[in-house]
């Protein structure tokens, strides 16, 4: 009888025990699983940058646009031909408007600001127009101004990175805005640059 009662406690043994290494198997699929998403979610972060610098210009005297000034035989108007550059000196995008002479075009933009050293990685600081206003698309209604979004406006990396001030020491995301006065009686076509210390705009007659 003693030893009936004891191999049937010895028989219960392995049922109980058997139970632990599923909840270890658990617990270390669990790390694994959280360890996964970390690392994904770092890949698709470090990815992030890349995907939208296509539409940044460098900040090194690169071309950003050309615009041209020239009169309508209309009182006090003129018009304005804008040409959207991009980083490989390309035409991208032309915007036709009317301005009242020695009125301003505002140039707005995104600027994002790296590291030197990520400049390895292939991550540099650029700028990024967004959008052009002061000129209206009617020549008899100059008042009424319209912005003309470029490049599809601001992008999701741009925005997100203005928030993340802890970053600043890797990158830092900021706007531009520079005004261009239009001198009609000395010249009548412009080119806008790139620079480190912001836009600037030669003229050519």
């Amino acid at each position: 009888m003693h030893q009936h009662k004891s191999s049937g406690y010895r028989h219960q043994s392995p049922s109980y025990g058997g139970q632990k290494p599923r909840a270890k198997g658990w617990r270390h699929w669990k790390r694994w699983l959280v360890a996964s998403m970390i690392t994904i979610a770092l890949v698709l972060l470090w990815q992030w940058p890349f995907s939208v610098m296509s539409s940044y210009i460098g900040l090194n005297g690169s071309r950003v646009a050309r615009f041209s000034i020239a009169s309508t035989g209309l009182p006090q108007t003129d018009s304005v031909q804008f040409i959207l550059i991009d980083k490989d000196g390309n035409q991208t995008d032309t915007i036709n408007c009317y301005v009242t002479p020695g009125e301003k075009l505002t140039l707005e933009g995104d600027v994002l600001s790296f590291a030197p050293w990520l400049n390895i990685f292939g991550l540099h600081s650029g700028y990024k127009p967004t959008a052009l206003k002061g000129c209206a698309l009617d020549p008899k209604h100059k008042d009424i101004h319209t912005v003309f979004i470029l490049n599809d406006g601001g992008d999701g990396f741009f925005s997100w990175l203005q928030e993340q001030k802890w970053l600043s020491f890797l990158a830092e995301a900021h706007y531009e805005k520079s005004s261009f006065l239009q001198v009609t009686l000395t010249a009548k076509n412009y080119t806008v640059y790139t620079s480190q210390q912001g836009l600037y705009v030669e003229a050519s007659n």
